[in-house]
């Protein structure tokens, strides 16, 4: 027996560890051997690969001992449920269940089916966690307790569990404990509901490891308050691997030039890099190059706007010929984007709006050399425009626009007028200054 489990793949411990079970102790070895024969050769028979087999004596050492008739009646009914595909993949994920009786199985079933879940849903939640199918029914019941107390009605929790499974296969102590020292970290119910719904597998990850990710990221440059933040938002965040994505992502971004200081700024304003390969990175920043940028002006947008990242090429690209549309040259285009990179995230309505009334007060050519003027809202600088030109007899032009881009404490104190009397009293309203207002 011994050579016949190491020609599949055991070990000698496996070995020894079937043979000092208590199960098999009073087994003669050779009645054993043939029990554990007549098994194996069943499982390869229906489907099973000998990897797999292998796998189920290491997870449940009975799998190839029990009778072939329960066995075979076990397998047979998980088929009749599931299909034969998934009943070979979940009984090599979970082979304990071949020590259940077929009708124990159905009951297990209807009692999860009794908890609000449709059989569909049970089938579809035990396919994905087959573990499920071995889990006290008390035991579920407690975690969606534990869940619900979040702050869930009755419909979301089972939509949440329905489609993630292992947050009610848990054990109900281990949901509690995360819950519990989440909120010690600083994050609140709510916050933990949508953390919940965005990314459930989060919350079946033991706290250790969740916070030796987020020491990781400290060691990184990061504080734990930016990850605390980041993670609200972006929890899958805390799901990745250490070893496997986020050290080696932050390598390849300090190869690309990026300082830790810089890779910091990236990932807090857009912490999708994570989630992107490199590759994926290392090509969007080269659209950049391929446009006309030089790559410290590349590398410059990329920290000025860090959610460049997350927008594909194509993308990038309309939005730098699309400026071309108000008369200006890729020059232009690449200066007025240097400048304020966050112009790419403007929709056209907004620059519209700009140009539209740039154009009315005869410095169209301004917007392009001065792209800042973009940051401060159009009504407010139509509004600032009519208090110095009607208001103050004042004239704007290429050398004194930038009275109307001064920030509301400055204009305030030079003019002596709020930013809200001024909306107040210069409405921009349709056709202000000839033109149509968007």
């Amino acid at each position: 027996m011994k050579e016949y489990l190491i020609n599949m793949g055991l070990t000698e411990n496996d070995y020894n560890a079937i043979k000092s079970n208590y199960a098999m102790r009073n087994w003669p070895e050779e009645s054993a051997f043939s029990r554990l024969k007549e098994n194996v050769d069943y499982y390869i028979s229906y489907g099973f690969s000998k990897e797999g087999v292998a796998k189920m004596i290491t997870r449940y050492m009975m799998s190839c001992f029990l009778d072939k008739e329960n066995i075979t009646s076990v397998v047979k009914h998980m088929e009749s449920i599931f299909g034969k595909d998934d009943t070979i993949r979940m009984l090599t994920d979970q082979p304990s269940i071949l020590g259940y009786t077929t009708k124990s199985i159905d009951d297990h079933i209807e009692d999860i089916n009794r908890l609000g879940y449709t059989r569909d849903d049970v089938i579809y939640m035990c396919r994905q966690t087959p573990s499920l199918l071995s889990r006290d029914i008390e035991s579920i019941k407690k975690n969606k307790e534990e869940i619900s107390s979040l702050g869930f009605d009755e419909k979301s929790l089972i939509e949440i569990t329905k489609h993630h499974p292992g947050l009610i296969e848990c054990t109900p102590e281990y949901i509690k404990g995360n819950i519990d020292k989440f909120i010690n970290k600083g994050y609140t119910k709510e916050e933990l509901m949508k953390m919940m719904r965005y990314c459930p597998s989060l919350f079946c990850y033991s706290f250790d490891t969740i916070q030796a990710k987020i020491d990781n990221f400290v060691k990184h440059g990061f504080t734990e308050d930016d990850i605390i933040k980041i993670s609200k938002n972006m929890p899958a965040i805390l799901t990745y691997s250490v070893e496997e994505n986020i050290n080696v992502k932050i390598h390849d971004l300090k190869d690309m030039g990026y300082s830790q200081e810089a890779i910091v700024k990236l990932g807090k304003y857009a912490p999708g890099i994570f989630s992107q390969s490199i590759e994926t990175l290392k090509s969007k920043f080269a659209n950049l190059v391929a446009l006309g940028f030089t790559t410290s002006e590349a590398k410059d947008i990329t920290l000025k706007n860090p959610s460049i990242f997350n927008k594909n090429e194509e993308s990038v690209q309309d939005k730098f010929h699309s400026l071309e549309g108000y008369g200006i040259d890729e020059e232009q285009v690449r200066i007025m984007i240097s400048k304020v990179p966050a112009v790419i995230d403007y929709s056209k309505e907004r620059l519209d709006r700009y140009f539209k009334l740039f154009e009315s007060i005869g410095l169209a050519d301004i917007i392009p050399y001065n792209p800042e003027v973009t940051m401060t809202g159009v009504n407010l600088l139509y509004a600032r425009y009519m208090f110095l030109t009607e208001g103050r007899g004042e004239v704007i032009d290429q050398a004194s626009f930038r009275k109307l881009v001064y920030n509301a404490k400055t204009f305030e104190r030079i003019y002596g007028v709020t930013k809200e009397e001024l909306l107040d009293k210069y409405p921009y309203v349709e056709d202000a200054l000839g033109t149509t207002t968007l």
